[in-house]
């Protein structure tokens, strides 16, 4: 045998020596360096809420800190449920990262209910919000991965409809808006408008998209604005609306009890909304809340006084203002040596930039017209 080829045989040799007891796992000094995988498809999720704040996650649905999802081994496997809670003032939920175990082979998408959103892209939090992130490997659907996130309420009331509002009602009339006062626990109301007004549009809004919507029984959708038209009769009208979760298990009822003045702009009675349900003023020379008097709005308080030269907010922080004659303010307006700006229909105070015509105004956070 020649060197040369002795050479090459004994290279070959000592090279399988040495891969048959060098270890996998490369040592550098004293410290290991092997990189751990995650099982499944999901690497890692993050959401946040309009406030910028994270949502902490779990595993398990009673959210306790030993099942945080952060206390995972980097190897174990991300379950396909996971849970948060918020707290009830949070407004708007959206996920703002998900890593996939393989990028290269996997992709995904982010629903809430049937609706394709994208990430980054806020949804509004209702008491019990669902997001899901579907993992796909081209065409095929590889897992759905459900994220819960509740609103830490600290209402006590066991009342299984607790879950399930409307966001809010608008009730208008030829482009008027006909005052309402909606809040979301007030499930039954009482308003008069004029003779004149023969029909009302309804817009029902609910808390969560993909919850169900009617007005006495006809559905209303997404696509429509929550909204349909309701005529009325000469008198009392009852307008019921019914909202229903996405699984048809809980219902909430909210009643508008209408009454429709005869000509001569009278009514057998007055009523006002309760929050714990219908309270009625047979002394129709008493009024409270928002009533609609020739062709004006004008509020009165708890006692029948009626507002003047005075601001009302309401429970939705919707501020007014009520001039020396009682009635709703609009356009513009010098309350107390500044300038105000009152939207022309709703009446409400308006704050930040306006546009009216072709000029831009700035408005303070009191609604103060900026000098």
């Amino acid at each position: 045998m020649n060197k040369g080829l002795k050479k090459i045989l004994g290279l070959a040799i000592a090279i399988n020596i040495i891969s048959g007891v060098v270890p996998t796992t490369l040592s550098i000094g004293a410290q290991e360096v092997q990189a751990a995988t995650r099982s499944g498809y999901l690497e890692g999720i993050e959401v946040e809420t309009n406030k910028d704040k994270n949502v902490t996650l779990y595993t398990k649905s009673n959210c306790k800190s030993d099942y945080k999802l952060s206390k995972l081994d980097d190897d174990d496997k991300i379950p396909t449920s996971l849970y948060g809670e918020v707290s009830d003032s949070v407004k708007k939920l959206k996920i703002t990262k998900v890593d996939l175990t393989d990028d290269s082979k996997y992709s995904y998408k982010i629903y809430k209910g049937s609706d394709e959103i994208d990430l980054d892209e806020e949804v509004k939090a209702s008491s019990n919000t669902t997001l899901k992130v579907k993992v796909f490997e081209g065409d095929t659907l590889k897992e759905t991965y459900s994220i819960k996130i509740e609103k830490d309420d600290d209402d006590d009331d066991d009342d299984m409809d607790d879950d399930i509002y409307l966001d809010d009602i608008t009730l208008t009339y030829n482009y008027d808006t006909v005052k309402l006062g909606f809040k979301q626990k007030t499930t039954e109301y009482n308003i008069e408008v004029e003779n004149k007004v023969n029909f009302l549009r309804i817009a029902a809004e609910p808390e969560d998209d993909d919850d169900r919507v009617k007005v006495n029984g006809v559905r209303v959708k997404d696509e429509d604005d929550w909204e349909t038209k309701v005529s009325l009769n000469e008198g009392k009208n009852k307008i019921e609306i019914e909202v229903r979760d996405e699984d048809q298990e809980n219902e909430r009822t909210y009643v508008i009890n209408v009454t429709r003045l005869s000509t001569n702009g009278t009514s057998s009675n007055n009523t006002t909304s309760s929050t714990t349900g219908t309270s009625s003023n047979t002394n129709s020379a008493k009024n409270t809340g928002w009533k609609y008097t020739n062709g004006k709005w004008q509020y009165y308080d708890a006692n029948g006084n009626l507002y003047k030269n005075s601001w009302y907010t309401d429970a939705r922080g919707k501020s007014y203002y009520l001039g020396t004659d009682g009635n709703m303010v609009t356009g513009w307006a010098n309350v107390g040596g500044n300038q105000y700006y009152f939207d022309l229909v709703s009446g409400e105070r308006k704050t930040g930039w306006i546009c009216l015509g072709k000029t831009w105004y700035q408005l303070d956070s009191r609604g103060a017209l900026v000098k």
